[in-house]
């Protein structure tokens, strides 16, 4: 479910993305920034429920959605409020904050590779690229 839902966002994004540099308006530009921001968030979530873990049935539990879900909601609120709420926009903060996500889904990817080192074979090949891809 989360990942039908990361595959549809990121189309989105990219669409809106698309909108923006083809007419720089200021609401394509918001979008762009919301656009951006709630892939980096998607993205933070998704490897929250993976740290967090399965129940025996190989699922993600359903207490972890919302654990999750409902203090990233109202994070990304709060940014696309501070945003908006302003006629000019503050690039800075944009980037600031979207590097700070970015960042902290890096370090938690990271860290759950290498405590799963051992366990998962695959997993080597996927932290060597983030460590030289970041």
């Amino acid at each position: 479910k989360q990942w039908y839902q990361r595959r549809v966002r990121g189309l989105i994004t990219w669409f809106v993305s698309f909108l923006f540099h083809a007419k720089d308006t200021m609401t394509t530009e918001i979008l762009d920034y919301l656009g951006a921001s709630t892939m980096v968030m998607l993205s933070l979530y998704c490897m929250l429920l993976r740290i967090s873990g399965r129940d025996q049935f190989g699922k993600i539990k359903n207490h972890l959605n919302y654990k999750y879900g409902i203090p990233i909601f109202l994070l990304w609120a709060y940014h696309a409020y501070n945003l908006a709420a302003y006629k000019k926009i503050d690039y800075g903060y944009n980037m600031r904050f979207n590097v700070f996500i970015g960042v902290t889904h890096h370090l938690l990817l990271t860290g759950w590779g290498l405590w799963n080192w051992n366990y998962r074979p695959h997993i080597k090949k996927a932290v060597w690229v983030i460590v030289f891809s970041s």
